[in-house]
């Protein structure tokens, strides 16, 4: 009889502590590590459900995204019709940013390099501009072109 009530006990106090945790069944899962940080993930999970509303979503499920974003400055977009090309691409010495219609307001262009890091930046003072890169090991580059502080355009450079 002791066994009984032993065994009635362990059932309900497995129930109890297993209802109040998370649990799914999933193939593989782990955590990635890189320079711009840290991501767990999980492959494989049989079942979600999403329960939506006009106000609200609630997603059920394992990995769930978590993002927190500051907004400090709410711009308005620029409207900007400049039109600009960059030449040659791949480029292997130099790339030339051309301004194709001549307005009055005044460009800037920053060049970074495949790590994000600035390499070259200044103001777009003529119909075109020239940038080196000879010095530059071969990569993708971007170039982006600004009017103030709002990006305009921004290419994508091959250094061979």
């Amino acid at each position: 009889m002791n066994f009984k009530i032993l065994l009635f006990f362990f059932f309900i106090i497995s129930t109890v502590t297993s209802s109040h945790s998370q649990n799914s069944l999933v193939i593989s899962g782990g955590e990635a590590t890189g320079t711009g940080g840290i991501v767990s993930y999980s492959i494989g999970q049989l079942v979600y459900s999403v329960y939506s509303d006009n106000d609200f979503t609630i997603t059920e499920g394992v990995q769930q995204p978590y993002e927190i974003s500051i907004e400090t400055d709410i711009a308005t977009p620029l409207i900007d019709t400049v039109k600009l090309h960059v030449y040659p691409n791949p480029a292997s010495g130099y790339i030339t940013l051309e301004k194709m219609d001549l307005q009055p307001h005044s460009y800037s262009y920053r060049l970074t390099g495949p790590d994000g890091k600035v390499l070259n930046e200044g103001v777009v003072r003529d119909k075109k501009t020239v940038l080196w890169i000879l010095d530059f090991p071969p990569g993708i580059y971007i170039l982006s072109v600004y009017r103030g502080a709002y990006e305009t355009q921004s290419f994508t450079i091959i250094k061979k």
